[in-house]
């Protein structure tokens, strides 16, 4: 049994560097780690483990993860472990997925109980999708002591099964960062196959908040209100998507520090609905102002 662990690289070295360093003193390491260096310049040369994938831009979650599954499936593996590079493995983390994997051979994706790591708070316990909102519901507490469904699996760190990845068709690359889990979560549900969160792991993640809340920036308030539309769109669903990702950036701009930063919140709602509407996908920049060019 071969596991290939997928980690697509942005942004400053250290995060990746440690999550390499977390996965060497596993419990059961990966066969073999892919890591997209979607930033450029990351030096990993000497680690026979690892390969490096530079496509020379930044390709976004989606098809950093296409990209990396094509080298692993081609290379034989039956397991792929995608893992944000902020995220942190516990240590017999991979042995609890891959036991509860073995135990169902319907069980698609599997995910770890995943912290938060200031805090130690519970972040991701299985979740839901609403079919009419296309709302995104974390629990935050495990359902039991034992593998338990659940309808959508975060892209924080799954585990996937190689049949999956070769049955469903690519993460969604057009939507860039954001929605590419809800989209396979229900794909893969569509398909028949199970997605079970195993308490037993765990995966420490540097998700980023303050005074107890979750804070989002620009980006992802465009990025998040567009692509919920643009998975929606694809089962016939718009108004009621289009609504409730604008209540949830007005929510977003009520937490602001500044009446500039909550118009730039307004602003990167108000394009990612047009442009969502518009079934406008790929990376955008994003303004001072809050708009996108």
């Amino acid at each position: 049994m071969s596991v290939w662990a997928v980690i697509p690289h942005y942004g400053p070295p250290a995060a990746t560097l440690g999550l390499l360093e977390t996965l060497s003193g596993a419990t059961v390491e990966p066969d073999r780690i892919v890591v997209v260096d979607n930033a450029g310049g990351l030096d990993l040369e000497g680690d026979e483990r690892v390969t490096v994938l530079r496509p020379g831009f930044n390709t976004g979650y989606g098809m950093a993860v296409e990209r990396a599954a094509e080298a692993a499936l081609a290379g034989g593996a039956d397991w792929l472990w995608v893992l944000n590079n902020d995220a942190r493995p516990a240590a017999d983390c991979l042995e609890r997925l891959l036991e509860a994997g073995a135990a169902d051979p319907r069980a698609g994706i599997l995910s770890a109980l995943i912290r938060y790591r200031t805090g130690g708070d519970v972040w991701y316990a299985g979740g839901s999708v609403s079919p009419r909102t296309f709302d995104v519901r974390h629990l935050h507490e495990a359902q039991g002591r034992h593998p338990y469904p659940t309808a959508f699996v975060t892209g924080c760190a799954p585990l996937l099964r190689a049949t999956l990845v070769r049955e469903l068709s690519p993460l969604d690359d057009g939507l860039f960062m954001y929605y590419e889990d809800v989209d396979w979560s229900l794909r893969a549900v569509d398909a028949g196959w199970r997605l079970l969160v195993v308490p037993g792991a765990e995966v420490i993640h540097d998700v980023h908040r303050e005074r107890g809340r979750r804070v989002f920036s620009d980006a992802t308030v465009y990025y998040m209100v567009r692509n919920r539309l643009l998975v929606a769109r694809r089962r016939g669903r718009r108004a009621c998507p289009a609504a409730a990702g604008a209540l949830w950036a007005l929510r977003q701009a009520a937490k602001s520090r500044s009446p500039a930063e909550a118009r730039r919140r307004v602003s990167a709602c108000c394009r990612g609905l047009r442009d969502g509407l518009a079934g406008r996908r790929g990376p955008v920049s994003l303004r001072r102002g809050g708009e996108a060019s």
